[in-house]
């Protein structure tokens, strides 16, 4: 049964982060060290010749070769051999003491500290995809090979995420975590196959029987099964990561996020911006259309959209945003632009500022019984005018006033009766004629004024729209 929220796994080192963390990890153990007088820099430095060395042989010994890889079940193979690869290099770290005596709570407070230092950096995007997580109800986890859960929930103490990793026992062992089974070297996350094997657990204990239902995020060939099982994204900074060419050499074409036209298979992004800004519909969930972004620019070329919206009217309630949706949820995502948010409140105060206005004047027709029906004609020539419903293209506030005034007859002062009915004014036939029994001169210059007093009234109402615009005070006039 699929979720009936959209569930984001994703790997930590690479994806979350711009760089893998393992080396920050064992500076915190090398300085934990250093402090009570035991310098264990030259080990490290061994564990990573001795790791390069295992690495390097493996891949120049195995057979098939990179290039007779042709398929899944022949890359698979060659990476899950890498296990007794990472599994030596684990011992030698335990053998060396570096995160000996070193309490989970170091850990999390370190990595904490890290990430504030700018010693381990979040990609871009990451916050804002957590922030329409929340929004949104989404269940966030993060599977990992990195060897402390710790560390890696310190980094991201910020956010509410279900953390799967290795974890650094006191003793400065590395087990593995107790959802992939008993806590223990068996049960470490160290490849590919242990990973989707970790994926699946994870998705069971949460009701989920396929995994295809999950999005995951995943930026190296440890992820390639898991991207491969869910709905999956690869982060790359370029077309040409290692996991892309292996992706492509194997049969897998792997589009840039916004050439997708379905929400299966498995696409590419280089930042979790354009995630959000094209992929919205990639997780069956609301879209959305902004004029002022990049976000609307791209979200448009998604088919599926093109193809529902030709039989499911889109509601509209501003200029510039459309609500675009694959399914029920029709939620629209509030305050996704803060120049839409601008400009919408640019439009009600113009109409609140108008309404004042038309009520202003059939106050004054009521009461200004000898007017001759030019407060009426006044009243009738401005009632005729909207506010006008358009699609503003300017990136300034205070142009875009101009815009919507320009837009808006003005009388002129010196309008004959006539031409303010030509105008716009609605009065009938029979007011037509009362008002022409009176004297031409003197229906003049009451129009005249009526006219002068309403294009007096909308250049208040141009000067408070354009003072929001701007910033500026209002001043005291009214």
């Amino acid at each position: 049964m699929p979720p009936l929220t959209p569930i984001l796994v994703l790997d930590f080192d690479g994806t979350i982060t711009t760089k893998d963390t393992i080396g920050t990890l064992a500076e915190i153990g090398l300085q934990f060290q250093q402090q009570r007088g035991v310098d264990l820099s030259s080990k490290w430095q061994q564990i990573l010749l001795d790791y390069s060395k295992d690495h390097a042989n493996h891949v120049s010994t195995y057979l098939p070769i990179a290039d007779d890889r042709s398929s899944l079940k022949d890359e698979l193979a060659f990476l899950r051999g890498l296990k007794e690869v990472e599994m030596l290099s684990v011992q030698r770290v335990e053998s060396s003491g570096i995160f000996r005596d070193i309490g989970l709570e170091y850990l999390t407070l370190a990595g904490e500290t890290c990430r504030k230092e700018g010693r381990v950096k979040l990609r871009d995007g990451f916050a804002e995809l957590m922030n329409a997580a929340r929004e949104k109800g989404w269940s966030v986890a993060v599977v990992s090979v990195n060897w402390s859960r710790s560390f890696i929930k310190g980094v991201l103490s910020d956010y509410s995420v279900d953390v799967v990793a290795n974890e650094i026992e006191l003793n400065g062992s590395i087990s593995g975590p107790e959802v992939a089974g008993s806590s223990t070297r068996q049960a470490s996350l160290m490849t590919c196959e242990d990973k989707l094997r970790a994926l699946r657990t994870l998705a069971a204990r949460r009701g989920v029987e396929d995994v295809g239902a999950l999005v995951y995020f995943g930026d190296s060939t440890t992820d390639i099964e898991c991207l491969l099982a869910t709905r999956g994204v690869v982060i790359s900074s370029n077309a040409e990561s290692s996991l892309m060419k292996t992706l492509r050499r194997i049969g897998y074409q792997v589009p840039k996020v916004d050439n997708v036209q379905a929400p299966e298979g498995t696409a590419w992004a280089s930042t979790f911006i354009e995630v959000l800004e094209t992929t919205m519909c990639f997780y069956r969930a609301t879209v959305y259309e902004c004029k002022h972004s990049e976000l609307g620019k791209k979200v448009t070329v998604c088919k599926l959209q093109r193809d529902l919206l030709k039989y499911t009217e889109s509601a509209t309630s501003h200029t510039c945003i459309e609500r675009r949706v694959h399914s029920m949820n029709c939620v629209r995502k509030a305050g996704v632009c803060d120049k839409c948010k601008r400009l919408d409140t640019l439009r009600d105060r113009t109409a609140d500022a108008f309404k004042s206005l038309q009520n202003t004047l059939r106050k004054r027709n009521v009461v200004d019984d000898d007017s001759g029906g030019d407060g009426l004609r006044a009243l009738e020539t401005f009632e005729a005018v909207e506010v006008p419903k358009v699609e503003l293209d300017s990136d300034d506030d205070s142009t875009a006033a101009h815009e919507i005034f320009e837009l808006i007859p003005t009388p002129r002062l010196d309008m004959t009766p006539d031409e303010l009915d030509d105008e716009g004014a609605t009065s009938s036939k029979g007011e037509t004629s009362a008002a022409s029994e009176v004297s031409e001169t003197s229906e003049t210059q009451g129009a005249s004024e009526s006219s002068r007093e309403t294009v007096e009234a909308i250049d208040t109402t141009k000067s408070i729209v354009e003072d929001e615009a701007t910033g500026e005070p209002q001043g005291s006039s009214t």
